[in-house]
């Protein structure tokens, strides 16, 4: 059993049942652990004007502050013979899973802790209020008061969707792809995290065909020949629909696109200072490497993601995961799609003829082999489709260009309209009218 003492303790009302309420005084109080909070607290403006008050001796501090909201397994009032009161609080293995410690208050909890690592004192006290586990039968309960707790704080999309369990799939595999990687599923989870649940989310959705891609939304506002992410879908859009559709998610091998995200992305990295392109600009034309490209230059920013999926750390960071999605989704019309023939998802070679039993290694190797035939082209239409819209000297985009559609659109028929030299070594299928090689593609 792991107890948290509360000493000198004032309390409220309910202590007897499953609700007890007290204050405490902030000056040595204990930790407490989280529990089922949608996210970790940091030391914000919120926290710095708490701990203000505290040094300041605040006489309404408790009236300002919405004190802190835990879920205990047990507690024990304690009277001591000098007329003090204790209370133990059995918050043994908290965390999100069995919903033990903090769900409400986080913030505050912590410019309690902060305010007693240095040489302050204050007299204000907190209130805390402690639910019993067991007030809740199911875990749904639990998260479902945790978020309504917490929505007036602003909560992000993807926080609450972690709280309800939506991205545990997504965890186990994600997991044991890339054991290395450091990824945020709720808000402020690490300090600084390689990339968060989005990322993982924006590829998914950039696998996803026209006619999937419009009942994500039910048919509804969307044309049903545009992918979603092109159209720049906000976070909260696209949680909701991950969770309502995540079985259209189930059979995208995520394994073999993530690891050709990175493959684009390091490959790039390595080249971006040697790659010549060629800027269309309304003052003429001139030639300039991909890293000093207006491309680079006027959509660079602190908010690129700095990190593979896999956790590596890029050295220059060239090209955001954002740019790599709209490669995906073109790659994926030509090598990965459904034939009506066999009535299944089939993988293509370069010359469009299906894999017969592709290994995970064959399928890589096709995909290198396009990538390093088509990165020029693809990354020229980048460049054109930028300065068609954004030639202006003082023209600053903030990273995130390529959710515009004509964007999506331009790449896929670069990659679906190409005849690309065959590779070596693969053995391909039978051909028929639905395994030619595509002539085009719309997003």
């Amino acid at each position: 059993m792991s107890t948290t003492i509360f000493r000198n303790v004032r309390i409220g009302y309910n202590d007897k049942g499953d609700l007890l309420t007290f204050q405490v005084p902030i000056l040595g109080m204990a930790r407490i652990p989280a529990g089922a909070n949608p996210r970790n607290a940091k030391q914000n403006k919120a926290v710095k004007a708490m701990e203000a008050g505290m040094i300041g001796d605040d006489p309404l501090f408790t009236d300002r502050n919405r004190g802190i909201t835990t879920i205990a397994r047990e507690w024990q009032v304690i009277h001591n013979p000098d007329g003090t009161t204790d209370i133990e609080v059995d918050y043994t293995n908290p965390g999100k899973a069995t919903s033990v410690g903090h769900f409400d208050g986080g913030h505050t909890e912590l410019a309690c802790h902060l305010h007693n690592q240095g040489a302050a004192s204050t007299t204000c006290s907190v209130e805390i209020k402690v639910f019993d586990l067991g007030r809740y039968s199911t875990q749904v309960q639990v998260r479902s008061v945790a978020q309504a707790s917490n929505f007036i704080s602003g909560q992000k999309a993807w926080s609450e969707a972690d709280l309800r369990g939506a991205f545990d799939g997504i965890k186990l595999l994600m997991g044991k792809l890339f054991p290395n990687a450091s990824v945020e599923y709720y808000e402020n989870q690490f300090n600084n995290p390689n990339y968060r649940v989005l990322e993982i989310l924006k590829l998914m959705f950039s696998l996803l065909g026209a006619g999937e891609a419009n009942a994500l939304y039910d048919g509804k506002g969307r044309p049903p020949t545009h992918n979603p992410i092109a159209h720049d879908i906000s976070a909260a859009a696209l949680c909701a629909s991950y969770e309502r559709s995540s079985s259209f998610f189930d059979s995208l091998d995520l394994e073999t696109w993530s690891w050709f995200a990175d493959f684009i992305r390091d490959d790039i990295d390595k080249k971006g200072s040697t790659l010549r392109i060629t800027e269309r600009l309304p003052s003429g034309k001139r030639q300039n490497t991909l890293s000093n490209s207006r491309l680079i230059q006027k959509t660079r920013s602190s908010k690129l993601t700095p990190a593979l999926f896999d956790g590596t750390i890029l050295s220059d960071n060239f090209m955001d995961m954002m740019w790599v999605f709209p490669i995906i989704h073109a790659f994926k019309q030509k090598f990965y799609r459904y034939r009506p023939s066999s009535g299944e998802m089939v993988w293509f070679d370069c010359e469009g003829f299906p894999m017969v039993s592709p290994t995970k290694a064959s399928i890589r190797k096709e995909l290198k082999s396009a990538w390093r035939q088509l990165r020029k082209p693809i990354i020229q239409t980048m460049c054109d489709e930028f300065n068609s819209k954004w030639g202006g000297a003082n023209a600053r985009v903030n990273g995130f260009f390529p959710k515009c559609p004509e964007m999506w659109k331009a790449v896929a028929s670069v990659v679906t309209g190409a005849a690309l030299k065959p590779s070596v070594g693969v053995r391909k299928g039978v051909t028929s009218v639905a395994s030619q090689p595509m002539l085009g593609a719309t997003i």
